[in-house]
């Protein structure tokens, strides 16, 4: 059974899908502000022609309507449906559109855009009824499962029917986890239960939810965990590891190993694919694969990995001249590593509050009877109040400048 496991932070919700045990997919959904795929009405309030698109009015504040995302015909004072298409990043506004996308089960639906994409292959007679819905409702599919998402499809209208009904509609990360897999929601909040009902409502899918104190919730999925999928900078797999150098306007990869050249690339392509869902990347990525022994083989891996690709939101754009193989993916929301720590005038990035404290509870979520003494470096004198709030029991908090502003030791006496 997929589990969703949610954690509260102060921004908003940390969800991690698990399959197996193994986390698959992390995501944020934002308290304040839109989140990616929700929908509401907008007024527009101006158009600007050199930013190519009006601003408009929503219950989350101003957004963004890019001419090519507006219905032809669209002027200054109309009101329509709309969507958010990115959330607010780079001090910008959300960017907001009126061709809607839905992440639903096995596949992506986007109205009134047309086309096929089958990024899993699908057999002759389900193909041929998926390609005639698209014709026929005016649909591009982006298709991962082809039963799951000819099923979609078939109720797409009644599933419109229930966000429309429902507006503003706030699309949590949640979602789409549980869309994609996700049949139970562990969490120690339980505000979550009346967005899991309007869930329920408008997807016709029954949603197991079970509240869990914290120290059995870090069983299932600890905070600590996440350092290594999301802010870890050298990522293993199986024959190799990956060194990983997130900036603001690149990413770049190394791939290391000592298997052969074809087989090391195509483990680490297969990792980096992974790590699109845990990482939530956007740009570009640069990503150095160790040389290929002949043309044919570096040919031959071209073409096999734009197709894995294909299961991803991004696009492969080939190899430079320097050697170097390029994706682009869409910026859609702020990558993990930007929603888990921040930058400060000390020392770089470091852990945000709220995160690190989720690290420092989970050391310390079963005292068994004992006083936990908790040491922290000076610079972290705010989680003192948010460690008092949440931990119930008596506790000591020390603050020790030998220890790392990112770290901290929990001893029990």
């Amino acid at each position: 059974m997929g589990e969703v496991v949610v954690y509260p932070l102060s921004e908003g919700y940390l969800s991690v899908l698990l399959q197996n045990g193994e986390a698959v997919d992390i995501g944020f959904t934002p308290l304040r502000g839109a989140s990616l795929f929700s929908f509401t009405s907008a007024r527009v309030v101006r158009k600007v022609e050199n930013l190519g698109g009006f601003f408009v009015d929503t219950p989350w504040g101003e957004a963004f309507l890019p001419f090519s995302e507006a219905s032809e015909g669209r002027k200054v004072g109309d009101t329509a449906t709309v969507q958010v298409i990115r959330e607010a990043l780079e001090d910008k506004p959300p960017r907001v559109g009126e061709f809607f996308t839905l992440p639903l089960a096995g596949c992506e639906v986007t109205l009134n855009r047309r086309g096929v994409i089958f990024a899993q292959p699908c057999g002759g007679d389900v193909a041929k009824m998926l390609l005639q819905r698209a014709k026929e409702k005016n649909l591009r599919l982006k298709v991962f499962d082809c039963f799951l998402c000819l099923r979609e499809v078939e109720r797409l209208e009644e599933t419109l029917k229930g966000i429309f009904e429902n507006l503003p509609f706030k699309w949590f990360h949640i979602y789409t986890q549980l869309l994609r897999g996700g049949k139970r929601i562990l969490s120690e909040d339980g505000a979550l239960r009346p967005h899991l009902e309007v869930f329920e409502k408008v997807f016709r899918r029954k949603v197991e939810f079970k509240t869990l104190p914290f120290r059995e919730l870090v069983k299932v999925f600890p905070p600590s965990g996440l350092e290594s999928l999301v802010l870890s900078e050298r990522i293993l797999f199986d024959g190799g590891f990956l060194l990983v150098r997130e900036t603001e306007g690149l990413i770049f990869i190394d791939v290391n190993g000592n298997l052969r050249p074809a087989e090391l690339n195509r483990r680490a392509a297969g990792e980096i694919v992974r790590l699109f869902n845990l990482r939530r990347w956007g740009g570009l990525i640069a990503v150095d694969f160790v040389n290929f022994k002949t043309p044919a083989e570096r040919e031959s891996f071209k073409k096999w990995f734009k197709e894995l690709l294909l299961k991803t939101p991004c696009k492969g754009l080939g190899f430079t001249n320097g050697g170097l193989y390029e994706i682009l993916c869409p910026r859609r929301v702020r990558p993990l590593s930007e929603v888990l720590t921040e930058r400060t005038p000390y020392c770089g990035r470091w852990k945000r509050d709220d995160f690190l404290l989720l690290e420092v509870l989970e050391k310390i979520a079963d005292p068994k009877g004992e006083t936990p003494r908790v040491k922290l470096h000076p610079l972290r004198e705010g989680i003192r109040k948010l460690l008092e709030e949440r931990f119930n029991l008596p506790l000591q908090v020390e603050f020790d400048c030998s220890i790392p502003p990112d770290r901290f030791e929990v001893e029990f006496g």
